[in-house]
């Protein structure tokens, strides 16, 4: 595993964990009326959307590749009192997940992993999203470089990495939930996908 993830979560230099569900993945559910259902988290950090989600009626599966974020992550849901299947795997290695999933939600993930094998990713998301499923990608936007930031990918890069498979249901802006020292909110993507139907 990429154990530099890991050590992030040991020295708590984790900006993008605001301890909060993420607002655009609550927006996105609300708009889009996404009713509760079976729903994979990537890379899922200490859980706080899969928890939020859990306590909303949805059966979450979670994924993350650091122990340290699936302890916390296993903690929160306790506390909650709330049930989530937290898995700690690399995403290029992931055990069975069983049925495909509705509703795939991946809050920072993607921007990072594509680094690593893109192609691979993105058919990793379609043969785990249900036939009529949407999956919701937030993702860092390369019209603001921040340093620190997120990483960033542009609107070009959505379209070569998706379009082949995936029809893009909504490309929006909108800026990341701030970080608990209330001084970055970058600027970001929120791209929701669901498979393309060929003729």
């Amino acid at each position: 595993m990429d154990d530099s993830w890991d050590q992030r979560y040991i020295n708590r230099d984790t900006p993008w964990d605001t301890g909060q569900p993420s607002s655009e993945m609550l927006r996105v559910l609300d708009e889009q009326a996404i009713a509760p259902c079976r729903t994979l988290e990537v890379a899922c950090g200490t859980g706080t959307n899969a928890v939020y989600l859990a306590g909303r009626g949805f059966d979450v599966t979670a994924v993350d590749i650091s122990p340290t974020a699936t302890v916390r992550a296993r903690q929160r849901a306790a506390d909650a009192k709330v049930s989530v299947r937290f898995i700690e795997a690399d995403v290029f290695n992931l055990p069975d997940l069983g049925e495909p999933f509705p509703f795939i939600c991946d809050v920072g993930g993607f921007h990072a992993i594509r680094k690593v094998d893109e192609t691979r990713l993105v058919a990793i998301y379609d043969r785990l999203l249900a036939p009529d499923g949407r999956i919701l990608v937030l993702a860092g936007n390369s019209k603001e470089i921040m340093n620190p930031g997120p990483p960033t990918v542009s609107e070009e890069e959505i379209h070569n990495a998706f379009d082949r498979t995936f029809e893009i249901l909504q490309l929006r802006e909108f800026r990341f939930d701030s970080a608990p020292d209330g001084k970055t909110h970058p600027l970001a993507w929120s791209i929701l996908l669901r498979r393309r139907k060929h003729p």
